[in-house]
C-alpha cells in the first residue's frame, strides 16, 4: 500500500535488518509474489539487497492460469527480469508442483 510509512523506527529497523540478510543470502526464492511496480520501497530494497558483485540465484516461484509459461509472456515474470535481468530460475508451476519438485 502506498500508505506505509517507512519513516517509523521500528519497520526501518526491520527493513535494514531485510536488506543485511538479503545481502549475505545466497539463494532468494519469491513465492507468489508479483513484483508490482507501484511497490517501488520494496523494489529498491531488493535491489539494493541483491544486487552485488556475486549475485544469489534467484527463484520466482508462480502461478500461471493457462499453464506453464515462459518468463517474458507472463506480467510478473517480465517485471522480475526489468529489475534483475536475465538467470531467474523461472518456475511458473504454483507453490504446490514447487515443493513437490524439491523432494525428488
Amino acid at each position: 500500500t502506498s500508505l506505509k510509512d517507512y519513516r517509523n523506527p521500528h519497520i526501518a529497523s526491520l527493513w535494514y535488518k531485510a536488506e543485511r540478510a538479503l545481502r549475505e543470502a545466497d539463494r532468494v526464492v519469491f513465492i507468489g509474489y508479483s513484483l508490482p511496480w507501484d511497490d517501488i520501497d520494496v523494489i529498491y530494497l531488493l535491489k539494493r539487497g541483491l544486487v552485488r558483485d556475486k549475485e544469489p540465484r534467484i527463484t520466482v516461484v508462480e502461478h500461471s492460469k493457462k499453464g506453464p509459461v515462459p518468463i517474458q509472456a507472463h506480467e510478473a515474470g517480465q517485471r522480475y527480469q526489468a529489475v534483475f535481468g536475465g538467470g531467474l530460475d523461472w518456475q511458473p508451476i504454483g507453490f504446490e508442483n514447487w515443493a513437490k519438485s524439491l523432494q525428488t
